[in-house]
């Protein structure tokens, strides 16, 4: 063996592991941050279903729920934003609940969208 040669080897034995490391702390950071984005998006789901169900409940006065309105309301991190419109008929009332957030400098929506009828 030349001298330096088990130098060498050593450097590039720790080059290779470094590398390996930083490879693990970027896939590990990354499945956070992806683990943070759906517990976010899960959370968005619960609100605009637990929206929807509020307005299902809301239909006992049908001529006053029959009305096309739109409210806005902030939640932690979320904007809730309920739609209501009226049909010609005053039978059915589509109904959208969008929940929207800020995440990574990106605007995130999840809608969700139905109809009630009168009956």
């Amino acid at each position: 063996m030349k001298k330096g040669q088990v130098l060498i080897e050593v450097i590039m034995a720790f080059a290779i592991a470094v590398v390996a490391l930083l490879g693990l702390i970027q896939l590990s950071t990354k499945s956070v941050s992806s683990s943070g984005t759906a517990k976010r998006e899960s959370q968005a789901t619960a609100y605009a279903q637990q929206a929807m169900e509020e307005l299902r409940a809301g239909k006992a006065n049908w001529d006053e729920f029959c009305s096309d309105t739109s409210v806005s309301v902030s939640l932690d991190i979320f904007t809730i934003t309920t739609a209501k419109n009226c049909d010609n008929s005053k039978k059915f009332v589509s109904v959208t609940v969008a929940v929207t957030w800020d995440e990574n400098n990106k605007t995130k929506t999840i809608t969700q969208q139905t109809q009630i009828s009168r009956y």
